[in-house]
């Protein structure tokens, strides 16, 4: 984007857009088609009545580890996609070079922790993947500190790009794990509706986090606000541990 501006950029990104719908043109994946025996917002009522009774009757442990992973979207992936911009931008003042790599950080971390994630399912068992989930909140903390000692401001902005990638890494590990733990727990004819009402959880608790973080980042300094996303996600890493003990699988 510094080197070549936006034209270059959003031609290209609509290139590779392209590029992934041709291929899924080719995907062969089995599909029986239901009849329809109501309307579009009946189905979807009784899809998600039936997706929420199997949850709340028959795998409570499951519903409630549905809205540990909705907290960790409301209060630590909230935070990263409206607290990086503004601690690199406003915060640190870098430019819009810089600014660009601590966007491609987030993706490094996840992409490194897709790697890492076959290596981990060999060393940890399900029940001790709270570890990850633990580890990526006690990496804020050295985000907060990089922010709270910003007298030289490209350091700080190392740290807190280092810090990020790991953060990232660790979370995507623990995302992992609970995907598969949500597929294994969910019947087959069921997995569909389950994953709809899952997607739709975390993906209302992004928005309220992102709202939330920008009063925060408003109102309180820099510092408070990352310390805070990281105690939140140390709170929820240790409630999440206490189920994941108590899951006999």
């Amino acid at each position: 984007y510094v080197y070549f501006g936006f034209t270059p950029v959003g031609a290209g990104s609509a290139v590779c857009f392209l590029e992934s719908a041709i291929v899924e043109l080719f995907l062969k994946i089995p599909f029986v088609k239901p009849g329809s025996t109501s309307s579009a917002i009946n189905e979807i009522k009784s899809d998600l009545g039936e997706a929420i009774s199997l949850l709340i009757k028959e795998n409570k442990a499951l519903f409630r580890f549905i809205f540990g992973m909705a907290a960790l979207n409301l209060f630590l992936s909230a935070m990263m996609v409206v607290g990086l911009p503004y601690l690199v931008k406003v915060n640190l003042g870098m430019n819009d070079q810089l600014y660009g790599f601590a966007q491609a950080s987030t993706a490094i971390g996840m992409i490194l922790g897709g790697i890492l994630s076959g290596f981990a399912a060999k060393r940890f068992k399900f029940q001790s993947s709270g570890i990850f989930l633990l580890l990526t909140g006690v990496l804020y903390i050295p985000v907060a500190l990089a922010v709270l000692w910003n007298g030289t401001p490209i350091l700080s902005y190392i740290v807190i790009m280092i810090f990020v990638i790991l953060s990232m890494g660790s979370c995507t590990i623990f995302n992992i794990f609970a995907l598969s733990f949500m597929q294994s727990e969910t019947p087959n004819q069921m997995l569909g509706k389950v994953s709809s009402f899952v997607m739709m959880i975390s993906t209302c608790a992004l928005p309220l986090g992102q709202a939330m973080y920008g009063v925060l980042f408003d109102t309180l300094p820099a510092f408070t606000v990352v310390l805070f996303a990281a105690g939140m996600g140390i709170i929820i890493a240790v409630c999440v541990k206490s189920l994941l003990r108590s899951l006999k699988i």
